[in-house]
């Protein structure tokens, strides 16, 4: 089995602390999975998302797991290319629009795709991270 679409990292709003990628692929594992795409999930609220890709593709060079790092690219911002550059041998990239203040329709999001379609990676798009019945009553 392979997980097509994990997270590794942090998440302000969960008080059992950060899920390393050493945890995310135990916990993995113990159910059976051989491999899985993972994104960073700090770079969820940060709107520079580059370092926690990084911080994420050096843990998996060390990984035993099939862990295929799956970067979380921001299209608005002007340096995207060089955030992909810095993953050639990632399988797809994944955007936020919602989390990053953008719209699909936005013609830097086909700049990415299009970018994406010569290396041959795939367009993950992320449409939401929780579902909204665990979300607090306030949002």
């Amino acid at each position: 089995m392979y997980d097509a679409s994990a997270f590794a990292g942090s998440w302000p709003f969960d008080f059992v602390g950060a899920h390393s990628l050493d945890q995310v692929v135990e916990d993995l594992a113990s159910v059976g999975f051989t491999g899985a795409a993972i994104s960073p999930l700090d770079a969820v609220f940060d709107p520079e998302p580059a370092p926690a890709n990084a911080i994420l593709r050096r843990a998996a060079e060390k990984s035993e797991f099939d862990v295929r790092p799956v970067p979380v690219i921001n299209p608005t911002l002007p340096n995207w290319r060089e955030h992909l550059a810095a993953c050639p041998t990632a399988p797809a990239v994944k955007v936020l629009p919602n989390y990053h203040g953008f719209e699909l329709s936005d013609e830097r999001v086909d700049g990415l795709a299009r970018t994406l379609i010569d290396g041959r990676q795939t367009l993950c798009v992320q449409l939401r991270m929780l579902d909204e019945r665990s979300h607090h009553h306030l949002v």
